[in-house]
């Protein structure tokens, strides 16, 4: 079986540029991997860049121009897989009509709008699949899991809490609100560029390379985001170091049950005293065990590929 993975379009192509699957910090190249079994073949396609890198004899990723221009004479695409729901997939979309269509679109809209027929949507939350119903579509509940960089590390406890959040005055990470209500000495690691910071709030540009060892620092992960984003994944990054989640409720889609007790969640009223409880009792060592049962790449790969082939099991 032949698999294509439309991964988006190149950004960062130092930071990116992985020579080994081994070095790669990209969950959805090592998510991808696992579903790429020892007979099949698996490509993942970037655009805007000219790269080509063989990860396995079996699973190789490319970087071309455009999207539309992708063409192979020697293998078909039997399942493209779609992250993102960006326009620039429409024309490789159509172009294999009998090839098994996924989507995800996370943060761009759960429901795809580019008029191409999906045979399974990937959602982060019930709520999600009910509206994929409602559509006529199929949507079936997904989780992500974490690259294998991310572990348990034996380092001091810097912060009380961390978060990830890019722009300093995003709303929907809520950034504004995490600095004006974080209470005094409260140490608070914001991941994510420099702006002007308030009380005991920390705030560092971390990449993925240093991004294992910057949550391992924190006591709490916090998700005080909005519903406008979808299952960030900072959330499996943190279990799979061993920290606990405490989430705004109402907030970000998630996949409740499978992510289980490890993810908090509290009002806003009580936010800040549900940190520093779960700070304190949270074990690092259950929490991965949790992880790896639940949550693993080998979990999420078979996981996904049933949801794909439901017939199979």
């Amino acid at each position: 079986m032949n698999w294509l993975f439309l991964r988006g379009r190149m950004v960062r192509h130092k930071e990116c540029s992985w020579k080994t699957l081994e070095e790669c910090t990209d969950m959805w190249t090592h998510l991808f991997s696992e579903l790429v079994h020892k007979e099949d073949f698996g490509a993942i396609l970037y655009s805007n860049g000219k790269r080509n890198v063989t990860y396995r004899s079996n699973f190789v990723e490319e970087w071309i121009n455009k999207f539309s221009r992708f063409e192979r004479s020697c293998w078909t695409p039997d399942v493209i897989v779609a992250r993102g729901g960006f326009k620039e997939y429409v024309p490789l979309l159509k172009k294999y009509p009998k090839a098994k269509k996924v989507y995800y679109g996370a943060n761009h809209g759960c429901i795809p709008e580019d008029n191409i027929k999906y045979d399974l949507i990937l959602c982060d939350s019930s709520d999600q699949v009910e509206k994929c119903t409602r559509k006529g579509l199929r949507g079936e509940l997904f989780f992500k899991p974490a690259a294998p960089q991310f572990k348990v590390l034996s380092l001091r406890k810097k912060y009380n809490a961390g978060f990830s959040a890019i722009w300093p005055n995003d709303q929907r990470k809520r950034v504004s609100w995490v600095h004006e209500t974080a209470p005094k000495g409260m140490n608070i690691l914001q991941m994510g560029h420099a702006c002007k910071t308030s009380g005991g709030i920390s705030v560092k540009y971390v990449d993925h390379k240093r991004m294992v060892k910057a949550i391992n620092k924190c006591k709490v992960i916090i998700l005080p985001y909005t519903k406008e984003d979808s299952c960030p994944r900072i959330i499996s990054e943190a279990l799979a170091c061993g920290v606990p989640v405490v989430r705004l409720s109402g907030g970000c889609h998630y996949w409740k049950e499978r992510y289980g007790g490890w993810v908090v969640n509290t009002n806003k009223s009580r936010f800040w005293k549900t940190v520093k409880h779960v700070g304190k009792t949270a074990d690092p060592n259950a929490i991965r065990e949790y992880y790896d049962k639940y949550l693993s790449l080998r979990i999420a790969g078979d996981y996904l590929r049933s949801s794909i082939f439901p017939s199979n099991g």
